[in-house]
């Protein structure tokens, strides 16, 4: 009997461990691959002609960025082709990282990060606020991990006696 209980701990945090990796592994390589290129690039088309062109006063370009952050309810910033933030609403964004194409998305815990390439060589970044689903998610996989690290206590603790 005194065999049996760390075979059967060391199986449920095997699992525990194998489920943790393999869910992290389909985040990294799925959860950055954008999905719709195409339709990235006629959104940053359809941007670039509500922001002011590039030539434009650095004030009619906030208050641009002012007014659609306030109508889409997202956090905004539009950076220069050399990476200088030119204007922003709402909480910071990072700068954009031009080494992954016209075109970015990342999920993080505040909402998705999107940039977008405009036309001219400026860049939008833009983040939409996380939704009841992703927190939804989040407390999801919460629940799960607590359940399984209680049950595995539960199953270390009978096995011992």
């Amino acid at each position: 009997m005194k065999r049996l209980y760390p075979q059967v701990y060391l199986t449920i945090v095997a699992s525990l461990v194998l489920v943790v990796l393999s869910a992290g592994l389909v985040w990294r390589f799925i959860g950055h691959v954008p999905p719709f290129d195409q339709r990235f690039e006629v959104l940053a088309e359809a941007m670039a002609g509500l922001i002011p062109p590039a030539d434009a006063r650095p004030q009619e370009v906030q208050q641009a960025v002012d007014r659609l952050a306030h109508r889409i309810d997202a956090d905004l910033a539009v950076f220069g082709s050399g990476g200088e933030q030119i204007a922003a609403a709402g909480r910071p964004l990072p700068p954009p990282k031009r080494d992954r194409g016209p075109t970015e998305w990342m999920r993080t815990f505040r909402g998705t990060n999107i940039s977008l390439a405009l036309p001219d060589g400026r860049w939008l970044v833009a983040r939409v606020p996380s939704t009841s689903m992703f927190a939804g998610q989040a407390r999801f996989w919460n629940v799960r991990y607590s359940r399984c690290r209680r049950s595995s206590l539960l199953a270390y603790s009978i096995a011992g006696r």
